[in-house]
């Protein structure tokens, strides 16, 4: 995901190219991606042990 928006949205118009960027915005940018999927990641794994919602146990 994080790749992708460095090439869609500066074609889109929303983005600058990643090259316009200082590194310490593309480290911090990047950081930010690797919290959010750890997150997202723990919370569907917590929730599929406890067996709720979607993520549960299927029949």
């Amino acid at each position: 995901m994080f790749a992708s928006d460095y090439v869609t949205l500066p074609i889109a118009g929303l983005y600058k190219p990643i090259w316009q960027y200082d590194p310490k915005i593309v480290a911090w940018d990047f950081g930010a991606h690797v919290a959010y999927g750890t997150g997202t990641a723990m919370t569907f794994w917590l929730l599929s042990r406890l067996g709720i919602g979607a993520v549960g146990q299927r029949p």
